[in-house]
């Protein structure tokens, strides 16, 4: 059964959603489900498949994605641009410290609000961009403190189909405004 707080809060976030132009995630946790793969020094990580489908719909859409990582390149950095290259994510920002300040730099690179701008993430450090982006979203696997900010909880795992599940959710949303008007 749905509560009244569940509706009122998903009629929030579809109004949200529906704005979003700047898709921004983080990686571990996120779009990986946490794990690193350590091979003969070398650092890997799993990604979806799901995930990638997601976020090359939301481009295909005409949106923009980024990644902004605090993982370095030394510890996996070269797995994470060649996915995100793959997928067709042309921001990517790897040894992150400051994501909000990384997050509003790129909002004025591409003309777009905070309010126009989602970020999905999963820790603590993702909270600070997560409060001033106009839609955040979580995995399901996220920390308390995330999901208590989050304005969607995808009911997926990190690196199980969250993304896509947020994407998916931010396309309807805007299908659902654009067919309103």
């Amino acid at each position: 059964m749905i509560t009244m707080k569940a509706k009122k809060d998903l009629h929030l976030a579809t109004q949200l959603a529906a704005s979003i132009r700047l898709l921004c995630l983080d990686v571990d946790g996120t779009l990986t489900d946490g794990r690193l793969y350590v091979h003969n020094g070398a650092v890997g990580r799993a990604f979806s498949v799901l995930d990638g489908l997601g976020i090359q719909r939301f481009i295909t859409a005409g949106g923009t994605a980024a990644i902004i990582t605090a993982a370095d390149e030394e510890h996996g950095g070269v797995d994470i641009r060649l996915r995100a290259q793959q997928i067709g994510i042309r921001h990517i920002y790897i040894g992150v410290k400051d994501k909000l300040a990384v997050m509003q730099q790129l909002c004025l690179a591409e003309q777009v609000t905070t309010a126009e701008t989602a970020f999905v993430g999963d820790d603590l450090p993702d909270l600070p961009p997560m409060q001033h982006a106009g839609f955040a979203a979580a995995p399901a696997s996220a920390v308390t403190e995330i999901l208590s900010t989050a304005h969607y909880i995808a009911t997926a795992p990190a690196g199980g189909g969250a993304v896509r599940e947020i994407c998916e959710f931010i396309l309807q949303a805007q299908q659902t405004t654009a067919a309103l008007k």
